[in-house]
């Protein structure tokens, strides 16, 4: 029991993005590639001046040649290694990279020791620094472990297989600083591992806190669209991002028609369900390429893409009936809506006032074509310069009008609009 108690303990801190959800799981490998290489741009600081350090210690002092350059080539390794995981976004090659340095720099000092046949001082330091600086990077207890493992391992091997050319003293005291600097370092590791999962765990919570109360505070409740604030502080940013995608956009004002009449008639309710049906119909044709919000009442704003306004809305006049009927279970008239759609070419500098403006006079001039009926085919209806400036086809099953307007320059001054209605 106490060994399952003591596994359980050390069970988290095995591995620093070892999450059971998904979601935290990938959070935390993004948080923890940024970290790991703050954390070997760290080691590779320190290990370098440690061994410049050495390296003018042999060479003013010592006036051993091989150890100097074994440090010189050592650093510049370092440096190397350094400037490369810059590059990297991978976790594991991090981690990697962190284990080359060790390792190659543990072989290169057993390198120098045999060659010497005993350890001086600045190599019983450099070891122990060795093992010291294994809790720089931010590993969990399973690199850890490997890392000083293999370290321990290649340094044991490599002098207790060759214990005549060394002093036992010298193996023992080797022995000595390798399993108390090894047993610190792990601690530090445990401990570090232990903290930074505990506040990866706090900071995706938080993160996840703060984005529900965001869409808390920019959903609409009845119909589940994006509000008017979503609109005031967001529409802009769209806007913004898909001009620099060089796509055409598109922007309607919607209004459900003799919405009043329609909730006197039949209820608040069922109302409620018109406004959810027009929502649901909307945000299932579009997908993400378009958002849909409610700035009031029974009146709604869209910003769509990549689907030509007159093919959207020629098919969701219809669908938007069927849904209703599905949804409410009550016999009822035909419910229209009315929409006032702006085409901007993705030249035109335009913001979101100014799209809601234009909107606004174009969702007027749709209700205005309520008063034509019975149009059995295409036309066109020009305007006193003899421009087209409204096109009329046929809708089945419900009256709905749709004007659009085409905006080809800042001006404004070139423009096409057009209504879609049906009898």
């Amino acid at each position: 029991m106490a060994i399952k108690n003591v596994l359980q303990r050390f069970t988290p801190l095995w591995n620093v993005t070892g999450f059971e959800q998904d979601e935290l799981r990938a959070y935390s490998n993004d948080k923890m590639v940024a970290e790991a290489r703050r954390g070997l741009l760290a080691l590779c600081v320190l290990f370098a001046a440690i061994l410049v350090i050495e390296a003018w210690f042999y060479y003013a002092v010592l006036a051993d040649t091989t150890c100097l350059y074994t440090c010189i080539l050592l650093a510049l390794l370092v440096i190397h290694i350094g400037i490369s995981c810059r590059s990297i976004t991978e976790l594991k090659s991090l981690h990697l990279m962190g284990m080359t340095i060790l390792v190659v720099s543990g072989t290169a000092f057993i390198l120098l020791a045999q060659q010497a046949g005993n350890f001086n001082s600045i190599q019983f330091v450099s070891i122990a620094m060795l093992f010291m600086l294994v809790p720089v990077v931010p590993w969990g207890l399973r690199e850890g472990l490997s890392i000083t493992g293999i370290i321990y391992g290649t340094f044991t091997l490599s002098t207790w297989g060759m214990q005549s050319r060394f002093e036992a003293s010298n193996l023992w005291t080797l022995q000595f600083i390798m399993i108390g600097a090894g047993i610190i370092s792990l601690v530090l590791v445990a401990r570090n591992a232990g903290i930074r999962k505990a506040d990866i765990k706090r900071q995706f919570d938080l993160e996840q806190a703060h984005n529900r109360i965001m869409v808390l505070s920019n959903k609409d409740p009845l119909t589940g669209a994006w509000n008017r604030r979503f609109f005031s502080e967001q529409f802009s940013q769209y806007i913004q991002r898909w001009q620099e995608e060089e796509v055409p956009l598109y922007f309607a004002c919607i209004d459900i028609d003799d919405f009043k009449p329609l909730n006197d008639t039949y209820g608040h309710t069922f109302g409620d369900e018109v406004l959810k049906c027009l929502v649901e119909t909307f945000q299932f044709a579009l997908g993400d390429k378009g958002v849909l919000a409610r700035i009031g009442g029974d009146e709604f704003v869209l910003l769509f893409r990549d689907i030509p306004p007159e093919k959207l809305f020629a098919s969701l006049f219809k669908q938007f009936n069927e849904h209703v009927d599905e949804k409410s279970h009550q016999s009822h008239q035909n419910i229209s809506f009315s929409a006032g759609v702006i085409a901007v070419e993705s030249s035109v500098a335009i913001t979101r006032e100014e799209l809601y403006s234009q909107g606004d006079v174009a969702l007027y001039k749709a209700k205005d074509l309520k008063e034509v009926k019975e149009v059995k085919e295409v036309k066109e209806v020009k305007d006193s310069n003899d421009a087209p400036n409204v096109v009329i086809f046929p809708v089945a099953e419900t009256t709905h009008a749709a004007a659009f307007k085409r905006v080809s320059n800042a001006t404004g001054s070139d423009y096409i609009d057009g209504a879609v209605t049906s009898s």
